[in-house]
């Protein structure tokens, strides 16, 4: 549930007139000197606007995966044939190597982005949704470029300082040892393998929790760490407008084109909306990595109540188990009032 963290704090930086939702993402990332607009392969991520981004309408599609038909696919793949794909295709977990400097070491969340742009996309931005991780990332160091202060950094002091947190939030760390002392153990369970970590330098297998992804490069897509406590007092705060303007709040409730206007859940910027049975809105996310985490946090926007729910094993059948209980919170919301 770090996504809509991170869409809370693009909000407040649009209610505060640094950023525009129609701002163009290649515009801000050649601004801020972080990318080489000559590296763009694919002209439409020139139309990838910061809505686009929040909404997962940018153009990459994971399950469609990597598509290798641009030049720069045959340096890193000579043997690849034109038109060929590598999917499915997550660029935080799967181009850690490939987009790192010197391919012995893991890349960072710059290199990633880096790394994408010399790829086509799957498919027209705003033209459709697709779950997409590497867009969070990118609306993370756009946070950095407009705001001036790393990520974290700006999170901390404008999203979390003033919902007055109980307890330390921090961006995580994939290495058991690096474990903060109050944070929890995270159980995979007996159905998952260890495997060989993808963190430099560790060469014994791990479990999926403490191995198979780097956090870092995650930050504003799956970084964060918490208690539900004070998750949920970002809920409410949002809610009541602490964060951005109802003008601002109002974009959140707008349905995309591509979106069936019949519709009674769809995704917005940085959460899905949920049109109740009762007539009230519920605002929501969940997520989970591997089978050691999971997340989830509802808000009613009529009612004003937020529920967040943090544990540290799921079930095997994650889209399964991610479905059941979102499906879970929307009857209970139904039942109770």
């Amino acid at each position: 549930v770090t996504k809509p963290i991170t869409a809370i704090a693009i909000l407040h930086l649009v209610d505060r007139g640094k950023l525009s939702l129609e701002d163009k993402m290649t515009t801000i990332l050649t601004d801020g000197k972080l990318i080489d607009p000559s590296t763009i392969y694919d002209k439409r991520m020139n139309d990838i606007t910061v809505r686009d981004l929040l909404r997962h309408s940018g153009g990459w599609d994971t399950s469609l995966g990597l598509d290798l038909s641009a030049p720069f696919a045959k340096t890193l793949f000579p043997e690849i044939i034109n038109d060929k794909f590598l999917a499915p295709f997550d660029p935080q977990y799967d181009a850690l190597k490939l987009a790192s400097p010197d391919r012995n070491s893991t890349a960072n969340a710059t290199d990633l982005i880096k790394f994408m742009m010399r790829f086509p996309l799957n498919f027209d931005p705003g033209s459709r949704e697709k779950y997409s991780n590497l867009g969070y990332n990118i609306l993370g160091r756009i946070i950095e470029i407009v705001s001036g202060n790393p990520y974290d950094v700006f999170i901390q002091n404008n999203i979390f300082g003033p919902a007055d947190f109980e307890y330390p939030a921090f961006i995580g760390n994939e290495q058991i040892t690096n474990k903060h002392i109050d944070e929890t153990f995270y159980f995979d369970g007996p159905e998952d393998n260890p495997e060989y970590s993808v963190v430099a330098g560790v060469s014994y297998k791990t479990p999926s929790a403490y191995g198979s992804f780097i956090l870092d490069v995650m930050d504003a897509h799956g970084g964060w760490v918490m208690t539900a406590t004070d998750l949920s007092k970002v809920g409410m705060r949002m809610l009541n407008l602490g964060y951005f303007s109802q003008a601002v709040f109002d974009e959140i409730l707008k349905r995309p084109s591509y979106i069936d206007p019949g519709a009674t859940t769809f995704y917005s910027l940085g959460m899905s909306v949920t049109n109740m049975p009762d007539g009230d809105i519920m605002l929501s996310h969940n997520g989970a990595l591997t089978f050691g985490t999971f997340g989830f946090i509802g808000m009613m926007i009529n009612k004003k109540l937020v529920v967040s729910v943090i544990t540290n094993h799921i079930d095997y059948n994650i889209p399964n188990f991610l479905g059941s209980f979102s499906k879970l919170v929307t009857n209970l919301f139904s039942a109770l009032f």
